[in-house]
């Protein structure tokens, strides 16, 4: 087979016209004979992978039960014909699929085109410089100015994007929501912990970007070079089955009016085109012969040799056979030496037809660089697509690097073959399949301690179920001492002279299920270290096991699958990156709204013009385990803080509903920084209510000592008054009965108004103290309130 692989395929160094029709066939003609029965390189076979995602399903295959159980063939009669299946592994791959499908996924989208970095570093340059100039306006305080600039280069560090990043971050929001690529990755995940391998791939379908799983069974890969990664694959086949609808739908614009009545009338149903097709219905076991053995590919490959064809071009139900192929060619290119307007020398390349102008210094040389190809075959005779693929999915600093927009990863170690989940745990899975079938059995055959029982001693004309009915039903052994035997040398004789054997027969089979119990669950416990994962972490905790054991067992087993996440989230991380290069080829026909969620459930709108179609872009992630422990604490702390008033209720929903931990961070920072800032004012004021009240009480007591000042004026101006009026009285010796003479009244008078006056101004005073008190107890309301 192997050399098959590499002398079959037809030769790729042509120039662009040597590669005709014909040849283009040639090759996707090629590619049909490796499908379904060979992949190279670290991958596992398909029958292999399929053999997992039976027993996942609930299904045995029982000759590879026997490969498992009995590889000797020394004890064949040991193996039962059929068995039921129990499932043991299945909660544990969900598990795992469960895990991932609630773990956070931190990423972030930077460009890494080098003019896209020095636009970047210039739009951060002045960025800086208006912040600068803004804070030299507003003179103020140095450490504040100095902790403003702190607070500025931490945005720019961690938050701040251009806004092709930030486009280009809005975009995978939106195509997150519409096209789920949660549960895409989710469903990819399970193939790699059943299959040992994951597969996504990015096109364009009705001029929209698109990322969607394939199947592990139907894709097959040549010439990996022992890679891990499916997309360095020579040649990528995915072989699978399409309704004619479908195929309708998907090249629509590219299939012909005969070609589409030909699917009509030769591909219905059980009754498509018997004679053309013979013998090529679609077949499950046929395409899983095991291809480990080189007898088996010696066959295969003389089969090939004489023209036979594996494919199947329909199965039962009237489905199309698609055979999708991709390949690497090479293309024909000119790499020109020119000089720029500042006499600095410079790179370009162009097609094979392009004419180098001597006239203005250009060089050319002829280089040979990796071109992604790709044919559709439909059935049997139905070619389409081919051609180089329209996305390259190259690499700006290597324009001979290319894949074709399959990204895959595959669980191997140092090129060895890989190995899933479902793989370590399915010698397991067998064995307690086939004792759990002896436990049965044996549960089946153990009746109890039995009654022996002589029919000579049961009553005449009794049957034994009536027998067995008095002895279930009553307790009660029913026995005729007199019965007269019929046969033999008890004819004549009485039932009581014959020796009576009723004793009792017990099995043993107690100990045996015991047995049989207790090894049934020595494997599930044996399964579960293998595997790394704890009964703890299933949520099965004895009530004997502290808080510190479980937390720490529970640790300890994701320690041990932790791998498996990080090699899925760059897996991850890969497929977002060719998604976005899909999307700048989309973008490239015009100007696209898109609207996205946030992470508060609120929708924004998004215009993508053609700058983001300028830039390459890498997906930036973090593989440790620190944003679990951070997320799973944060969790525990936020009901405390709820109740310390540290947190309220909209920062614990946007915490919960944020898709990214730096976004959950950043809204905790602005909350207690509005916190701090609310604090810091209410502090403010409570401090300008104690200046005021300090004041007013000043005022009051100045106003205090003045008004005693005044009264003591008043009260010596009176007694002044008084002595100065006695003494006109004495002069005249004319008195009233006060004491005051009689014949001065204007004096009188004059005295009266004064006392009035100094009456009055008291009065006034005490208003404005009363005022003055009203101000101060209105201002610690106020302050309260805050």
């Amino acid at each position: 087979m192997s050399n098959s692989t590499i002398n079959g395929f037809p030769s790729q160094k042509k120039a662009l016209s040597q590669k005709n029709e014909a040849w283009r066939k040639q090759c996707i003609d090629y590619a049909e004979t490796q499908s379904s029965i060979f992949s190279e390189g670290v991958r596992q076979s398909k029958r292999q992978k399929y053999l997992n995602y039976q027993l996942y399903n609930g299904f045995i295959d029982m000759d590879d039960l026997e490969l498992v159980l009995n590889p000797h063939e020394t004890i064949a009669s040991y193996m039962p014909d059929k068995i039921p299946h129990y499932p043991i592994a299945a909660p544990k791959i969900d598990l795992l699929v469960g895990e991932e499908l609630n773990r956070r996924f931190e990423y972030k989208v930077v460009v890494s085109n080098p003019d896209a970095i020095s636009e970047k570093e210039e739009k951060k340059a002045g960025l800086w410089k208006e912040k600068i100039m803004e804070l030299v306006k507003k003179a103020g305080d140095k450490d504040a100015q100095q902790a403003t600039l702190q607070k500025f280069d931490k945005y720019l560090k961690f938050e701040w994007q251009d806004i092709k990043e930030l486009t280009a971050t809005n975009i995978l929001r939106h195509y997150s929501e519409k096209q789920h690529f949660k549960h895409i990755f989710n469903d990819c995940f399970k193939d790699y912990n059943l299959a040992a391998e994951e597969i996504i791939q990015c096109d364009i379908i009705s001029n929209e970007p698109t990322m969607y799983k394939l199947n592990p069974l139907n894709v097959h890969t040549i010439r990996s070079g022992g890679s891990n990664w499916i997309q360095d694959s020579d040649l990528i086949i995915i072989e699978d089955y399409w309704n004619p609808g479908r195929v309708v739908d998907h090249f629509y614009d590219e299939l012909k009016p005969s070609q589409i009545k030909l699917i009509e009338e030769n591909f219905v149903g059980n009754t498509a085109s018997p004679d053309k097709h013979q013998g090529n219905i679609h077949n499950e076991p046929t395409l899983f012969v095991n291809t480990e053995g080189g007898d088996v590919n010696d066959y295969i490959n003389l089969a090939e040799s004489n023209g036979h064809n594996f494919g199947n071009f329909y199965d039962t139900n009237g489905n199309l056979r698609i055979l999708r192929v991709y390949w690497r060619s090479f293309r024909k290119v000119l790499k020109v030496k020119y000089y720029d307007e500042d006499g600095n020398t410079q790179y370009d390349y162009f097609p094979e037809t392009y004419k180098v102008n001597e006239d203005k210094g250009e060089e050319g040389t002829i280089q040979w660089i990796n071109e992604m190809w790709e044919g559709t075959k439909i059935g049997d005779d139905i070619y389409l697509q081919m051609r180089p693929k329209p996305i390259q999915y190259s690499d700006i600093n290597n324009p001979s690097k290319c894949h074709a927009g399959i990204i895959g990863y595959v669980n191997s170690t140092n090129q060895f073959k890989s190995v899933s989940t479902m793989d370590r745990m399915k010698q397991y899975q067998y064995l307690y399949d086939v004792e759990k079938d002896r436990l049965n059995k044996a549960l089946a055959k153990y009746l109890g301690p039995l009654l022996e029982l002589d029919l000579a001693s049961m009553p005449e004309n009794w049957q034994m179920d009536k027998w067995l009915h008095f002895a279930y039903a009553n307790g009660i052994a029913v026995k005729d001492s007199f019965k007269e035997g019929n046969k033999g040398a008890s004819i004549g004789k009485l039932a009581a002279n014959i020796p009576q054997n009723g004793r009792v027969i017990n099995l043993e089979m107690g100990n045996y299920i015991q047995n049989k119990i207790n090894f049934l669950e020595y494997i599930k416990n044996d399964m579960s270290q293998i595997i790394g994962i704890s009964p703890q972490r299933e949520g099965a905790i004895s009530n004997r096991e502290t808080v510190g054991g479980v937390e720490r067992s529970v640790n300890q087993s994701s320690h041990i699958t932790e791998q498996l996440f990080a090699k899925h989230e760059l897996f991850k991380a890969k497929a977002l990156e060719c998604f976005l290069q899909t999307a700048k080829v989309s973008f490239k026909t015009g100007n696209k709204k898109l609207q996205y969620v946030l992470g508060d459930e609120s929708i924004a709108m998004l215009e993508v013009d053609d700058s983001f179609a300028d830039g390459c872009y890498d997906i930036l992630i973090s593989f440790n385990d620190k944003y679990q422990k951070l997320e799973s604490v944060m969790q525990e702390l936020a009901q405390a803080g709820i109740q310390n008033d540290k947190m309220d209720f909209s920062t614990l929903m946007s915490i919960y509903m944020s898709n990214s931990l730096s976004e959950t961070r950043r809204a905790i920072e602005l909350k207690e920084e509005s916190k701090a800032e609310k604090e810091s004012k209410q502090f403010e004021a409570e401090q300008e209510t104690r200046r005021m009240e300090s004041q007013s009480k000043m005022k009051i007591e100045a106003e205090k000592v003045a008004n005693e000042d005044k009264l003591n004026l008043r009260d010596n101006e009176y007694k002044y008054l008084i002595a100065q009026l006695q003494a006109k009285a004495s002069e005249r010796g004319e008195y009233d009965e006060d004491g005051i003479l009689v014949a001065q009244d204007v004096d009188r008078k004059k005295l009266e108004i004064e006392l009035k006056k100094l009456q009055q101004e008291d009065e006034h005073h005490d208003d404005d103290i009363e005022v003055e008190k009203m101000k101060v107890a209105a201002s610690k309301s106020k302050a309260k309130s805050k």
